[in-house]
Parts: structure tokens; sequence; C-alpha cells
């Protein structure tokens, strides 16, 4: 079962020899101010299955034209990743336009975007990160409304 909760700073401790392969150049950014300063950006959490963190997700709130969504994963999170997916989606699902990055040509991150409802664009949210957007089930669904 996989319990979603606030993230802490040592839940980066817990990820940094952990991370999947496709994140492994970032071990060297999870430290306690990382950790302090993605908790100062905006909600994060920590996924722990079995007693061991399987990954850290967020929202940057502030600092970009939209609210940024990041991600970081273990490299044993794949069993769980339909809870996962499903327990992101529904704390995205909360906000009208989340963006996020992904490093192009990464295609597991690519799909794994797509199944949490992100949209590709024709551009760079920063270097060689292509930017997704998703809007949010509430913003869908008021909208649809609407018209």
């Amino acid at each position: 079962m996989i319990e979603l909760r606030p993230m802490v700073p040592p839940d980066f401790d817990a990820l940094r020899d952990r991370l999947q392969a496709g994140q492994a150049l970032e071990a060297g950014l999870l430290d306690r101010r990382t950790a302090l300063e993605c908790l100062a950006a905006g909600p994060a959490w920590a996924l722990e299955a079995d007693g061991e963190v399987m990954g850290c997700a967020g929202v940057f709130a502030a600092g970009y034209r939209w609210p940024v969504g990041w991600a970081l994963l273990s490299y044993a999170a794949g069993r769980y990743m339909v809870r996962i997916t499903r327990a992101v989606r529904a704390h995205l699902d909360a906000w009208p336009l989340v963006a996020t990055g992904v490093r192009r040509g990464w295609r597991e991150a690519e799909r794994w975007v797509r199944m949490l409802g992100f949209t590709p664009c024709d551009r760079d949210l920063y270097a060689g990160h292509r930017l997704w957007l998703r809007r949010g089930w509430a913003a869908a669904h008021m909208s649809s409304e609407a018209a």
C-alpha cells in the first residue's frame, strides 16, 4: 500500500542513493537545504510503501508562469506505479493548471506525465526539458459545464 504523507527533509536522504536511473544525476541535489526550499515553494508529499520512501512529489506554487509539478522516484517504485500515479493525480486535480518539465527523450517520464494527464507543448520549460501542461479536474469540468 502507498501512503501519501507530508514530505519532511529526511525523505530526500532516503531517496538520494535510490533514485531511478533517469534521475540519478539529481542525487547530488538531494540535501536538507533543497528539501526545505521545496517545502517553502509549495505543497510536497512523500510516497511511502512498506516503510520505504518510494518518492517525493510536489508543486512549486510560485516562481514560474504556472505552478510547476515535480517528482523524484526510487528505482524500487515500479511495482507501485499504478498506486503512485493515482495518488499524485488526485493531488494535482486540485490545481486549475499545473506545468512540468520532462527531459527531452526520456520516454518513461513522458509516458508517466501523460498518465498523470499532462499534454506536451512545443517549447521548453527550461533548457532541454519540454513543457507539459495539465488542467485540473475541477477546472476542466467547470469549463465544460459553463459551455
